[in-house]
């Protein structure tokens, strides 16, 4: 939020012609180009790509563990998943992005994501009926 407002501030004041360097280089260009606006640039770049890659593992992480704990066949509720499985989903994360990225950058991920979805919608609809069904029988 703060990155966005300063970014608006950037392009309002007429300091940076943020919206001209999206439009032409893309958005790592002008995240770099907002980064060499502040103080110690090469300080910040190099926070910044730490921070994205704090976050990058620690969504992988989470994702590999949920995955594990439900690819578990019998687990019980105090017990940790195996951490081999861990590992190999983390993986399979891994190579999935590495490979989309290969193949055509961003806009193949973006329409990944929207054909992967899609069925998700069914079970989405799904998940309402059955906590409306739960409401419906806590009140009675």
């Amino acid at each position: 939020m703060i990155f966005g407002g300063y970014s608006l501030y950037l392009q309002k004041m007429g300091i940076l012609d943020v919206a001209g360097i999206l439009e032409s280089q893309g958005q790592s260009a002008a995240v770099a180009a907002i980064l060499q606006t502040l103080p110690l640039p090469k300080l910040i770049m190099i926070a910044v790509c730490v921070l994205c890659f704090i976050y990058l593992a620690t969504t992988i992480d989470s994702c590999a563990y949920v995955l594990t704990g439900t690819t578990t066949k019998s687990i019980g509720r105090k017990e940790e998943p195996a951490r081999w499985n861990r590992i190999c989903w983390a993986l399979i994360f891994c190579a999935l992005s590495v490979g989309l990225m290969i193949i055509g950058g961003l806009q193949a991920i973006q329409s990944v994501s929207i054909i992967a979805a899609l069925p998700l919608i069914g079970v989405m609809f799904l998940l309402i009926l059955s906590v409306i069904k739960m409401l419906k029988e806590r009140e009675e």
